[in-house]
């Protein structure tokens, strides 16, 4: 599988809706980032872990014992104005 570019991705993050209104969630994002992660980067253990209905933590890893965490926030603020 091809890789996209670092544009590409965030085109695609980004035309994701993820804030938290009662309708909407980060939901699109976790799925985005999971697949991502599980096509183009194997060696990486990837697990969904539910934080509630509709939302997740992905948590990628090589190893039980890792020497670098990312830890993010995956929501963002509802969009207002121009889209």
């Amino acid at each position: 599988m091809r890789t996209k570019g670092c544009t590409t991705i965030l085109k695609e993050l980004i035309a994701l809706p993820s804030y938290l209104d009662g309708k909407t969630n980060e939901l699109q994002v976790s799925t985005y980032i999971k697949n991502y992660l599980s096509h183009c980067c194997p060696w990486f253990t990837v697990v969904e872990q539910s934080i509630g209905p509709g939302r997740n933590n992905i948590i990628a890893s090589t190893s039980n014992n890792p020497n670098l965490v990312v830890v993010c926030h995956m929501d963002t603020v509802p969009p207002s104005g121009k889209t």
